[in-house]
């Protein structure tokens, strides 16, 4: 999907609309189990995912007050312990071009990695009558690494991260025919007296450390996102010189969670940690 800013979501009717930099999200969006405020930039096109897992609300309990309407997981493809790969290339209407790949294999015997990448353009697909270029256009590109490392026979580290940049103008404002008679509005149109432009760059890392022990399993999550928007586009969306935006937002995020987990075929499951 070609889509900018922040993740919106909505489940069964609950969400937020303050998504923005002190915003409390009603869906929270966690990538490998972790809390991120930047998955929208990340996973643009959800490459190398093995699965998203959707749970309804409240998850109180495990996810925070914050996770009233549910939540949402993106789980991506491990490193392999034999070689493989894939790249592609892909095209489309409005010049769309994109490029990715994905390579994954043993670096040792206790080492194994992946890595993605993707780079992607498409032309926009509004006309700019005015100043500026087309909007709603499509410019990023994405890295993402993981190693899985086995420290000890019953000791795992699990290390992810990824960086992304999008410079794709994103922003869109309906002008009218004439530029006067608000009544007649084109959607595909507009006419600014100001230039348009977005970009989004995000980076990331998670550490995972998991000890398997006879009876239950200790995992330590660590990880760290920082997030830079800068936005500027003409507020009214014609000809006339009325108002302007200029937004940036800077956000950056740490976390630590430590679990620990029941393990064998006994009639009690359990889980506890803390946050």
């Amino acid at each position: 999907t070609d889509f900018g800013g922040a993740a919106k979501v909505t489940l069964r009717g609950v969400g937020s609309e303050n998504y923005g930099v002190g915003g409390d999200p009603g869906v929270p969006m966690h990538i490998n189990g972790h809390y991120t405020q930047s998955s929208a930039y990340v996973f643009r096109d959800m490459l190398d995912v093995e699965r998203v897992e959707v749970q309804r609300g409240p998850q109180g309990t495990l996810y925070g007050r914050n996770a009233i309407g549910g939540n949402i997981n993106i789980i991506t493809n491990r490193p392999t312990k034999e070689f493989e790969g894939s790249v592609g290339y892909e095209l489309g209407n409005y010049n769309r071009n994109m490029a990715k790949g994905v390579f994954s294999g043993p670096l040792s015997e206790t080492v194994r990695g992946r890595l993605v990448v993707a780079k992607a353009k498409r032309d926009g697909l509004v006309k700019e009558l005015g100043v500026g270029d087309d909007h709603d256009s499509v410019d990023y590109q994405s890295v993402r690494g993981a190693l899985e490392i086995d420290l000890t026979s019953n000791l795992q580290a699990y290390i992810n991260a990824y960086d992304f940049v999008d410079s794709g103008d994103v922003y869109t404002r309906r002008i009218d025919k004439d530029v006067n008679n608000i009544a007649n509005l084109e959607p595909f149109k507009v006419k600014s007296n100001a230039l348009n432009a977005t970009v989004n760059k995000s980076k990331g890392l998670s550490v995972d450390l998991s000890l398997n022990l006879d009876t239950v399993e200790l995992r330590s999550m660590t990880s760290y996102d920082e997030t830079n928007t800068r936005t500027q586009y003409d507020v009214d969306g014609n000809a006339v010189r009325l108002a302007r935006n200029s937004i940036a937002l800077n956000r950056e995020t740490y976390t630590q969670e430590f679990q620990a987990l029941s393990k064998g075929d006994g009639p009690l499951k359990w889980v506890t940690g803390a946050f």
